[in-house]
């Protein structure tokens, strides 16, 4: 096999490396977006029952003070 020849299978093979190696990247990529999405809702889900939380306190107060200004 001349020099050529060789220099060709060498660029082919280092293409079919690069090639094989990308979906397992993209695969992890993937996985981290998710992980990040999941734990985006979980810090979304706490924010807003936190904020529930202060709005049935306010919710309360108002009442509280309805109960005052009718009587």
């Amino acid at each position: 096999m001349s020099n050529l020849a060789g220099d060709d299978v060498k660029h082919a093979q280092l293409a079919a490396s690069k090639l094989l190696s990308l979906p397992i990247v993209n695969a992890a990529d993937g996985v981290t977006n998710i992980v990040s999405t999941v734990s985006n809702q979980m810090d979304l889900a706490t924010s807003m029952g936190s904020l529930l939380g202060k709005v049935e306190i306010l919710v309360k107060i108002g009442d509280e003070v309805a109960k005052v200004c009718l009587c």
